[in-house]
């Protein structure tokens, strides 16, 4: 039972975190724009360059505009798994919660 326990703790606190990429597609352009600032600082060389080449794929001017397009399908998860690896996705969500100021939490 204990174990069971732990593993839906963990899969909650795994669902919630990977969730909040999600609240990218509702920023409005001014929020989507300076969080995906900080989340392009805060990940890999790697991940940049696939943001880049998703932009180029998009025909997109910037990062926004990339989010907007993979936001179109209402699965963002799925578009993303198109330009980014696994553990690309898993480093944006990463980011997204840490720059997210609504996260209540400090930087």
């Amino acid at each position: 039972m204990k174990a069971f326990l732990v593993c839906m703790l963990l899969a909650t606190f795994a669902a919630l975190s990977f969730a909040h990429h999600l609240e990218l597609c509702d920023k409005n352009d001014g929020q989507l724009k300076r969080e995906l600032q900080c989340i392009r600082r805060s990940i890999s060389a790697a991940a940049n360059q696939s943001f880049d080449n998703a932009a180029r794929d998009l025909r997109c001017r910037d990062n926004s505009c990339v989010i907007r397009k993979l936001c179109v399908g209402n699965d963002l998860e799925k578009a993303m798994a198109k330009y980014f690896t696994r553990a690309q996705i898993t480093e944006i969500h990463n980011a997204a919660t840490a720059c997210d100021p609504s996260a209540g939490h400090h930087h």
